[in-house]
């Protein structure tokens, strides 16, 4: 697919397309790589904070946390594209986006801030049969790097559940001598 036939393709999957022919995306650093996602999701940027291990959650989830009374799940990114995990350093933070109408936070190593690309940059990537499932859906050329764009949604789907689907099936508690059991 052609470059542009491609940024108007992801144009549509990425922030609304201005007049200008420009998107808006948050970039930040996993790595040595610079990527970036679709800043139209993302509700804030906060610090980094303890997390709570939540048993039986996938992995690449660092836990959970609380803000503004609700319980928001933090995907490490460091582990979900199977790098080593390392020290965090003081510039990470968690972006904090929507997703599916979900909100989960994104651990990253540091943020750039907000970018405007031209769609016309935006490439897929070369074919080496990818899955489907790839986090990265393509790339921009930039004057001096190139910027890696991530698809939030694809960040959230395991083999087995996403995520942002998991419901809890109601437990049976029953009350027997003074003992909960289930």
């Amino acid at each position: 697919m052609p470059a542009m036939e491609m940024g108007q393709e992801m144009s549509r999957t990425l922030a609304p397309q201005s007049k200008s022919g420009l998107l808006h995306l948050l970039s930040f650093q996993v790595g040595n790589e610079e990527y970036a996602m679709d800043a139209e999701n993302v509700r804030e940027i906060i610090g980094m904070r303890n997390l709570t291990h939540v048993p039986n959650f996938p992995p690449y989830i660092e836990g959970v946390t609380e803000l503004r009374e609700k319980v928001v799940p933090v995907v490490g990114l460091r582990k979900r594209f199977g790098l080593e995990s390392g020290e965090r350093g003081r510039a990470a933070r968690i972006i904090v986006a929507e997703v599916e109408g979900d909100v989960v936070g994104f651990e990253v190593d540091s943020v750039a801030g907000v970018v405007r690309i031209p769609v016309n940059t935006i490439e897929p990537l070369p074919r080496l049969r990818v899955p489907d499932s790839a986090y990265v859906s393509a790339v921009s050329r930039q004057e001096t790097r190139l910027l890696l764009l991530v698809d939030v949604n694809r960040l959230l789907v395991d083999t087995e559940t996403s995520l942002t689907s998991r419901k809890c099936d109601p437990v049976a508690i029953e009350l027997d001598e003074g003992v909960l059991v289930s």
